[in-house]
């Protein structure tokens, strides 16, 4: 059995879409032996030499056109639709995906489509064009849905926005760690009391906000003597002389030596710095906290996401497999309380256990599998 994801992009880009398409089609094809290629919505991408070795053929749309996609998928059985609408077309209302899905279905009843909503639709106040749009991509979102034979998605409330639409189809799957998974909680030294480390890991962008938004956490945790150090880990980290902005940013309020940078990183270098770190600071609202790989690889390192606020973590609790900071002095002391008592290391393990449950790459190919029939 061989399946077909349509993905508007694809490697070697590293943007949540096509990379999750392919540790998807990795993951199926090691634990199930299921084939996969790939069709790129994008007409520009290209692909690279890097790509020779790749285990998987994938081909680019000469044009956004539904007669053509419609031809590449004549003798396709199955499709896995990665969706995330501005993916598709410079606007988010790419036609052309529903049109040719649309013929394609209903040609052969016995084709199954299941889609992997990256994201619905887009909002926005009345003065800008994401208002006027968004009707427009709900009714392509809408239609989909009910075209598709199963849906995977990544929060709860895309879940729940999906079933109202049509109860029972789509199912909440938080994105996988794209980084190794660790196997038991005995792989690491869990937090015991005392100094803790504290990780900001992701692009560059994504570490300067997590450090901004956790920055009265870092200053009281280093004035109570329980900061071990802080890691920058991700693409562009320097501590040089001409240091990246989130290091920059850790200088002005904590001493040069209690910071380090890991620039590009491999992702069994990324699991080995995430195992040695109690904390890793989160910008994300609690509502998109499952959309994040970062947060979930600190999940599978056992490290506990340390959140902004927790008002819609659901499916994670708040104290529980994940703590919420909003910089007020209350919630500091909690975790610096919780430091000092050598209580987090339940908390890491708890979190560890939920990721090991609801949100590994054999949970996914699970899901996955119950969806395209092979279960």
């Amino acid at each position: 059995m061989e399946l077909v994801h349509l993905t508007p992009r694809f490697a070697p880009q590293i943007d949540g879409l096509g990379d999750y398409a392919r540790l998807m089609a990795e993951a199926l094809k090691g634990a199930l032996q299921l084939e996969s290629r790939f069709i790129i919505g994008d007409p520009q991408w290209n692909l690279l030499p890097k790509l020779a070795t790749s285990p998987f053929t994938a081909e680019a749309v000469a044009q956004r056109d539904a007669g053509e996609l419609l031809r590449r998928l004549e003798k396709v059985r199955t499709v896995v639709l990665h969706y995330v609408p501005y993916g598709y077309h410079k606007r988010g209302v790419p036609f052309w995906i529903n049109r040719a899905l649309r013929q394609w279905k209903r040609a052969r009843p016995e084709r199954r489509l299941i889609i992997v909503f990256h994201e619905l639709w887009a909002s926005g106040p009345p003065w800008k064009s994401e208002f006027y749009l968004s009707l427009l991509q709900r009714r392509l979102v809408t239609e989909l849905h009910r075209l598709c034979d199963g849906a995977l998605t990544s929060t709860a409330l895309m879940e729940r926005m999906l079933n109202e639409i049509q109860p029972g189809k789509a199912r909440l799957m938080p994105i996988p760690s794209a980084f190794p998974q660790m196997t038991a909680p005995g792989q690491r030294a869990f937090h015991r009391g005392g100094p803790v480390r504290v990780v900001a890991f992701g692009q560059e962008a994504s570490r300067h906000l997590s450090i901004q938004v956790h920055e009265k956490l870092l200053r009281a945790l280093h004035a109570e003597g329980l900061l071990a150090g802080v890691d920058a880990v991700g693409k562009g980290a320097d501590d040089s002389d001409a240091p990246s902005a989130d290091v920059r940013l850790l200088r002005t309020f904590l001493p040069a030596p209690l910071i380090r940078a890991y620039r590009d990183v491999t992702p069994p270098r990324g699991a080995e710095l995430l195992r040695q770190a109690d904390l890793f600071l989160s910008y994300y609202p609690s509502i998109l906290l499952c959309k994040s790989s970062a947060l979930t690889a600190a999940l599978a390192s056992g490290c506990i996401p340390v959140l902004p606020e927790a008002r819609q973590a659901e499916p994670l609790t708040d104290g529980t497999d994940v703590l919420a900071c909003d910089g007020s002095a209350e919630q500091i002391r909690r975790i610096t309380g919780l430091a000092r008592a050598g209580q987090l290391g339940p908390i890491g393990e708890a979190g560890w256990r939920w990721y090991d449950r609801h949100a590994s790459w054999a949970v996914a190919v699970n899901a996955m599998a119950a969806l395209i029939g092979k279960q």
